[in-house]
């Protein structure tokens, strides 16, 4: 039934959300005294006591069991990690989620300790521990998500329903982010490109690693260049963002679970990098994943791990040019493959790899250096996507999806509030970040 606030007649949902804004919000520019009579007006027909005469944070907000229960396994914690996290018992956090504790089966529980729902300063904190914005706390039941519905088969390197609480935040940040776009590049009513197809071939991954290079139109010489100038990732990524593949890094998970995924979907197919990892290598999983991405739009699937592997080691360091290297590079094969590292920009992990692939070195060489090649310490700058902010920003949410946020701002699409929050800066940064994006 509704209530009616100032002449205006409004759902019980919409009234608990008035009072979630008022606790919330710190500076508010609507009359708080006319705000208050509403919010104790609407307290009256409840029959409940005023909650301008409790501490507001303390007001109790009837929440969804279903939703509770959705957002806390959505972001992968187990009803012991989600209590520890938003400090509250693990009992009553199965009472808010529809549970029964066992301290109530046996008679343990008095029934004024059966408190059914949160306070506005708890949900607060479930939220933040859930990563889902408040306002998603009022819905009578969870959303209905396209990550778990489309993306989790098609994502490579993490699944929508496994992995830690961080590594699920970046897949699903990244679905979210993708699925954004597109509405965006709908709204300004342009088509989303498709992402440029390379003639790939699952039999061959040198040849196929060949023609992702000339496909991008990278030589020796750029390669070598990038390399010297320490700029080998930053203009990896630019060549693969103006193909049509969304790229953004991610940060928060370790580098033994994840180093990247890829979501293969067209248009607009997302790779995502992690930022924790070492320059070099990320470079090496942003060519990784870019494979995966070729192998399905041309309609082979997703092959293996190995053949990926193999794909991206053939673009990154050419057969003709590193064969030479090794073969004019003086020293023992750690200290060739230093040397190796540095001229084309890669890892000494990478190196000894390739070294493999051509014979120069046996499977036994490998396995005896990768306890110490698996350790290469993350390097100082030079490998990441820019200096400094806005630099970071654009490395971070990639410059594809900044030039679309931009484009819907310039054309009236969205507002400047809109294009902060998506883009996740200051409304007076908003301008400079997509200068930065669309100028390099």
């Amino acid at each position: 039934m509704g209530r009616w606030v100032g002449g205006a007649a409004i759902s019980k949902t919409m009234a608990y959300g008035l009072l979630l804004r008022v606790g919330i919000s710190v500076v508010c520019r609507i009359n708080m005294a006319a705000a208050g009579c509403a919010i104790m007006r609407l307290a009256r027909a409840d029959g409940e006591p005023s909650p301008m005469s409790l501490p507001l944070p303390s007001y109790r907000v009837p929440v969804s069991s279903s939703v509770l229960r959705w957002a806390r396994e959505t972001a992968g914690l187990s009803l012991e990690e989600a209590s520890r996290r938003a400090r509250v018992s693990a009992d009553r956090l199965l009472v808010w989620e529809g549970g029964t504790p066992e301290g109530a089966q046996l008679g343990l529980w008095a029934e004024e300790d059966v408190v059914e729902s949160p306070t506005v300063a708890q949900l607060r904190v479930l939220a933040k521990r859930y990563r889902r914005p408040v306002s998603v706390f009022l819905l009578s039941e969870p959303p209905a998500e396209r990550l778990s519905a489309t993306y989790a088969r098609r994502l490579h390197g993490a699944e929508a329903d496994s992995g830690s609480p961080d590594l699920r935040f970046a897949v699903r940040e990244a679905c979210e982010r993708r699925e954004l776009a597109l509405s965006l590049v709908a709204q300004i009513g342009e088509q989303p490109r498709e992402p440029k197809v390379v003639g790939v071939d699952p039999g061959d991954p040198e040849r196929s690693g060949e023609a992702i290079r000339e496909a991008l139109a990278v030589g020796s010489q750029d390669i070598a260049k990038w390399a010297r100038d320490g700029g080998t990732l930053r203009q990896w990524i630019d060549r693969i963002d103006a193909t049509g593949v969304l790229i953004n890094q991610f940060r928060g998970v370790g580098v033994g679970e994840r180093r990247g995924f890829s979501i293969v979907e067209t248009p607009l197919p997302l790779i995502a990098i992690n930022q924790g990892d070492a320059g070099t290598a990320r470079v090496f999983t942003l060519l990784h994943e870019y494979a995966h991405v070729q192998l399905a739009v041309n309609g082979f699937g997703l092959s293996d791990e190995s053949w990926c592997n193999a794909a991206a080691a053939a673009a990154l360091m050419p057969a003709a040019g590193f064969k030479g290297a090794a073969s004019s590079f003086e020293g023992d094969w750690p200290q060739r493959s230093a040397q190796l590292a540095e001229a084309f920009g890669v890892s000494r992990e990478a190196a000894y790899r390739r070294l493999v692939t051509f014979g120069l070195i046996s499977q036994d060489d490998y396995r005896a250096a990768r306890s110490w090649l698996t350790h290469e310490p993350k390097p100082e700058g030079g490998a990441g996507g820019g200096p400094g902010y806005p630099g970071n920003r654009v490395r971070e949410i990639g410059r594809g999806f900044i030039q679309i946020v931009g484009a819907a701002y310039d054309g009236n699409a969205i507002s400047l509030h809109e294009a902060s929050r998506y883009l996740d800066v200051k409304a007076k940064d908003v301008d400079k970040l997509v200068s930065r994006a669309v100028g390099g």
